[in-house]
């Protein structure tokens, strides 16, 4: 199997990526691979200008970071850059540059790059803290809500834990969930999760009547909920004081 068709493959099946790496230094790539993963965030990388735009035309949900090496055999950074912005379906993808170059912050977001990186065995640090701030930046601007390991995505009622897919909802039971995770570490009360649910179908009352974010995701992984099923009617478990 050749490269191109392995990333296609992987872009169809993963539940999504926080950052697509583009590189063609294989051993820098896996020394980026072991600062961003360590992180916590799940991690994919392409070789070339023709692998990332095979890999974005299928891959659902996008990115939420591009970090981009700017010296590419088959394209440079910014030209990469340019490209990508001129796209309707890609230009709100936000973009990291990595370089050894001279160049300076504005010189890159003349070009549509958000943060510039110095590329090198010890950057971890600056490389990090660009794409948390990248991500965040980007997570909001979408509504999505985050709580430590938990994320939750508006635009297909996801739930991600620690960067895997856990479940999608149905709305009402994303709409409970959310109200947990916006309001967290403050307990939610039965009645507040009653009228955001908006049908007593989707949720049964529990002894307990505060709930916490985390006894919400408990009763979801107790109920063994698979990917792309609906949430059913489950007793949530928990306490308070597991939150």
């Amino acid at each position: 199997m050749n490269p191109t068709s392995r990333h296609l493959i992987d872009a169809v099946s993963s539940p999504g990526v926080d950052v697509l790496h583009v590189e063609d230094d294989d051993e820098y790539a896996e020394l980026v691979k072991m600062w961003v993963t360590g992180r916590g965030l799940a991690m994919h990388r392409v070789r070339s200008r023709k692998e990332l735009l095979s890999y974005l035309a299928v891959c659902a949900p996008p990115p939420r970071c591009l970090l981009l090496d700017m010296s590419l055999e088959d394209s440079h950074g910014l030209s990469l850059c340019d490209e990508l912005k001129r796209s309707p379906a890609l230009q709100q993808l936000p973009i990291v540059l990595l370089s050894a170059a001279n160049l300076t912050a504005c010189e890159c977001q003349e070009h549509g790059a958000l943060q510039l990186v110095r590329k090198g065995s010890e950057g971890e640090p600056e490389l990090l803290a660009a794409l948390t701030a990248v991500i965040a930046q980007h997570d909001r601007s979408r509504g999505i809500a985050t709580c430590g390991d938990l994320r939750l995505d508006p635009r297909d009622r996801s739930v991600m834990v620690a960067g895997k897919l856990a479940v999608q909802l149905t709305q009402g039971a994303f709409n409970g969930l959310l109200l947990l995770v916006k309001s967290a570490p403050d307990c939610v009360t039965d009645i507040d999760l009653y009228m955001a649910f908006m049908e007593r179908g989707a949720y049964h009352h529990n002894d307990d009547p505060e709930l916490t974010v985390k006894s919400v995701v408990i009763g979801i992984g107790a109920a063994g909920i698979s990917p792309g099923r609906p949430l059913p009617h489950h007793r949530t478990c928990g306490s308070a004081s597991g939150g």
